[in-house]
């Protein structure tokens, strides 16, 4: 099975520095391009599922992709929304502050996504089980955030033990409508086992860079 991860579009708090957290922020006009422009990019790849966070500006990401994939329909989930960062909410920057006490803690954060992926992959079992005598492979798109994605990489191979193909440089920074892709399976003893073969995939912005933002603001620590 196949797992095409993908960030929101840019939002106006992007472009301006401002922590968003789990504020309810939309695209901007650029955002909205961006949108489309990977969109397009993945206009080939035969989804059989689109996911995305419940937050706006990913649902509203995840909608401008599947125009270019006639019949996905988008489900949300709660579990792909970014970290709760609480008092931070609607501020600019971050930098060597000790963090407020109603930020959704690193450990929270880790186990969200965890139940989360756990719980995504039980009920994808029959489709990765499939995959071994089915061509094309079983491909899913889940939009989510920059924070949530960053930290979903470590999970990936630091807690569940997937690895990075060769290549593969996971400090890459997580632009605006970047991509991961990662391919799992299960064993016979429906463990699952998996493999980032990509992290920070911009191809599709070539010519756009000049009017994107290389930090994630919501990447506190």
């Amino acid at each position: 099975m196949l797992l095409y991860f993908v960030r929101h579009g840019q939002t106006d708090h992007n472009l301006r520095g401002i922590i968003q957290g789990q504020l309810d922020t939309s695209l901007n006009d650029h955002g909205r391009l961006e949108a489309r422009v990977v969109g397009q990019y993945l206009g080939n790849i035969a989804f059989i599922e689109a996911w995305s966070s419940d937050l706006s500006r990913a649902r509203e990401t995840a909608e401008i992709i599947a125009e270019s994939h006639e019949g996905l329909a988008i489900r949300t989930d709660p579990g792909l929304r970014e970290r709760h960062l609480g008092s931070l909410q609607g501020k600019k920057g971050h930098l060597g502050k000790p963090l407020p006490k109603d930020v959704e803690s690193g450990n929270d954060f880790r186990a969200r996504m965890i139940r989360w992926f756990q719980s995504f992959l039980a009920s994808h079992l029959s489709a990765a089980n499939a995959a071994e005598s089915t061509d094309p492979e079983p491909t899913i798109l889940i939009v989510s955030h920059g924070a949530w994605l960053g930290s979903f990489l470590s999970v990936l191979v630091l807690s569940l033990g997937f690895k990075l193909a060769d290549g593969v440089d996971g400090n890459r920074n997580c632009l605006n409508t970047s991509i991961m892709r990662v391919r799992c399976w299960a064993d016979e003893g429906e463990k699952w086992h998996g493999t980032v073969l990509s992290w920070g995939e911009v191809e599709h912005l070539a010519g756009m860079m000049d009017q994107e933002r290389l930090a994630v603001q919501d990447d506190v620590k």
